[in-house]
């Protein structure tokens, strides 16, 4: 029987437009009274998911989420850290000078993530767009060589054509230092190399005392694969990417304009 649900949160549990479907609010509640322990996973920092966390009431005694990519697990009630992975600072800047190098789109938004805080150079309109959909603030230095403690990740929002050639201008500069994925199409993201989803997955059922054979994980993105793999049940959305679906234990018939979380529900609880 499984015990842990932990679902992505953009492109998975919220649809096209941001926005949270009734029927997984709905299906959550169902299945926390049921007592199955239910926790959002997402790139975005916890006080992003703090809303949607009280909006499914996974902010009570008891509940967790797991934030920047598996890059922190935490008591969502209390607030509590139970595990901060972070990039060193010095390779951060070197990260980000590089990307500087690389990337031809002035209109790129570069932003570093210290914790709770996202830190921005100036004239970043794109990060400036991102914090606010995220419901967050920036805080915008003269340069990124101000930051004096070690970095959560670090995010670079634009067009996709853009954020390409970075990538591709960063792939071998990156090995050894960071992991670096899309999170969406307009979203590129550097993580720490030991972080990843999948390890926050194994550090909540451990925290749970929960066996991960008895955990269901659902998204999307690549950035999902390893904790759909890491999962006693790996489920892709069905608007999810060719990689996360090859990876999946189970392709959902429904999108995330649909709720799947109903079908979670009905399938395997």
């Amino acid at each position: 029987m499984y015990k842990l649900l932990v679902t992505d949160l953009d492109g998975t549990l919220l649809d096209d437009h941001g926005r949270l479907p009734a029927v997984n609010r709905e299906y959550i509640k169902l299945l926390t009274e049921r007592g199955v322990q239910v926790a959002l996973c997402s790139g975005r920092s916890y006080l992003s998911l703090a809303r949607f966390e009280t909006m499914l009431g996974l902010d009570k005694p008891g509940c967790y989420g797991i934030c920047f990519n598996g890059g922190i697990v935490y008591d969502s009630f209390s607030k509590e850290i139970i595990s901060d992975i972070r990039m060193g600072r010095d390779v951060t800047i070197e990260l980000a000078d590089e990307i500087k190098r690389v990337m031809s789109d002035p209109d790129l938004g570069i932003g570093i993530y210290v914790g709770g805080v996202l830190y921005s150079e100036p004239a970043s309109d794109a990060i400036s767009r991102y914090a606010c959909k995220s419901g967050i603030e920036t805080t915008t230095v003269d340069s990124f060589s101000e930051i004096t403690d070690d970095p959560s990740k670090i995010v670079l929002r634009g067009e996709n054509a853009p954020l390409r050639e970075v990538y591709n201008g960063l792939e071998e500069f990156v090995k050894g230092k960071c992991r670096m994925y899309f999170t969406s199409e307009f979203l590129l993201e550097l993580i720490p190399l030991d972080s990843g989803k999948g390890r926050g997955l194994c550090i909540l059922a451990e925290k749970l005392n929960i066996p991960v054979s008895e955990t269901i994980a659902a998204g999307d993105q690549i950035n999902d694969i390893d904790m759909l793999q890491a999962a006693g049940m790996g489920v892709a959305v069905a608007n999810a990417v060719s990689e996360v679906k090859a990876a999946a234990d189970y392709i959902a018939r429904a999108n995330n304009n649909e709720g799947i979380i109903k079908e979670i529900a009905e399938r395997f609880f």
